[in-house]
């Protein structure tokens, strides 16, 4: 969904989509995880994650365009956990961002990272005790590390990683549809509105919990029919773009789509670039989608078809994270309005339930069930809010 991304092509939403389309219930859908230092320049490395991971856990250092190390300008203790926990993606987000948006970025719009203060030798022999050969997830690097020991730095930016959200579900990960089930990113996520560790647990955890719930269903009902009429109906619906003779190609909308949602949809937000989006989406969805035409007409791994049938689902999961962010006035985790820069647990502890209502999608919000932890009340801002619970997550259990 985003032109920036941390994340393999296929990630299209398809799951929260479907469940959506179904009448399941999501949740959440306005917080959405960037990752921060990810390579944006040079073009060959666009969107790999391997400074962040040197930031996180060797150093580095980051300035914006002019060269000014603008992490000074924040609390130390938010820096240094901001730097060294899952606190970095929310955090390191946030500030790289804002130097963007407030026109201290670099030329194709992220932050520098170069090595900083600690000893070109020191540096490296860190890397690459870690990952030999500059080498990370099979591609080699080196070319990367005598770029940074020239003291040439590396143009990072903030790319679309994880949404929060996703389809409600109960602890047996069933949806309030009878049999159907969602589990790993598509189901809505254990970590509210920031996530602060791994997303294993979702996969390994919940997708074992919901494969079992499920099959328990199966065994208790019969087989049922097949609509032959529906199903002819979605056949025709799929198939149009390969029918059509001339049209919209979809790679040409999916640029325009994901552009505007990581500029009104990204790290900083407000109601004006919201209410844009939302404008854009409702035009897109009227006008665009619906002239989709592939320049093959071949079904054989035609992956210009496939983008075609994707992008109705991004479009429907931009359509709802937009409205959600729009409605909630406040900024909490990942979700920062910069018209609302403030946390406010007087009005907003509470979540944004969007569900199916004829063709559009209708919000409605219910209260965050507290267990052990109480949150407190009052509106505070958003950076003091973050410091507050960055110092309770570190005193509780750190980085997991």
């Amino acid at each position: 969904a985003y032109s920036f991304n941390a994340g393999t092509r296929e990630l299209s939403g398809d799951g929260p989509a479907m469940a959506y389309r179904a009448g399941a219930e999501l949740t959440n859908m306005e917080f959405v995880t960037f990752i921060n230092n990810t390579i944006l320049w040079p073009p060959m490395w666009r969107g790999s994650i391997f400074l962040y991971i040197v930031h996180r856990i060797i150093g580095g250092r980051l300035v914006n365009g002019r060269g000014e190390r603008f992490l000074d300008k924040y609390d130390p203790k938010v820096v240094e956990i901001g730097t060294r926990t899952e606190w970095d993606k929310c955090f390191l987000s946030f500030a790289s961002m804002l130097e963007v948006v407030e026109g201290r970025g670099t030329p194709h719009g992220g932050v520098y990272f170069e090595v900083g203060d600690m000893p070109w030798e020191e540096f490296e022999s860190k890397v690459t005790k870690k990952y030999p050969g500059w080498k990370f997830k099979g591609i080699d690097f080196s070319e990367l590390g005598r770029m940074l020991k020239e003291g040439r730095p590396i143009e990072v930016g903030v790319a679309a990683e994880y949404f929060e959200g996703g389809v409600d579900v109960n602890e047996r990960f069933e949806t309030g549809i009878p049999g159907l089930y969602a589990a790993g990113e598509c189901a809505v996520s254990p970590f509210g509105a920031n996530r602060i560790a791994a997303a294993t647990t979702e996969m390994l955890v919940g997708g074992a919990i919901a494969g079992r719930s499920a099959a328990q269903y199966a065994k208790s009902i019969e087989e049922v029919e097949i609509d032959k009429a529906q199903l002819e109906n979605l056949k025709e619906k799929a198939t149009k773009p390969l029918m059509r003779k001339d049209g919209i190609r979809p790679v040409e909308l999916l640029r325009r789509v994901q552009k505007m949602a990581y500029e009104k949809l990204g790290p900083i937000r407000n109601g004006e670039g919201l209410r844009e989006l939302i404008e854009f989406i409702e035009r897109v969805k009227r006008d665009e989608l619906p002239m989709l035409c592939t320049g093959s007409k071949g079904t054989r791994y035609n992956r210009e078809w496939m983008e075609a049938l994707e992008l109705e689902n991004i479009v429907q999961v931009l359509e709802i994270a937009a409205k959600a962010a729009l409605m909630r006035a406040e900024s909490r985790g990942v979700h920062y309005r910069s018209d609302h820069p403030y946390t406010d647990n007087d009005n907003w502890l509470k979540e944004i339930v969007i569900k199916r209502a004829g063709t559009e999608p209708r919000l409605f919000t219910r209260p965050v069930k507290v267990t052990i932890l109480k949150p407190i009340k009052g509106k505070y801002p958003y950076l003091e809010m973050m410091k507050m619970m960055m110092e309770a997550h570190s005193e509780i259990g750190g980085s997991h």
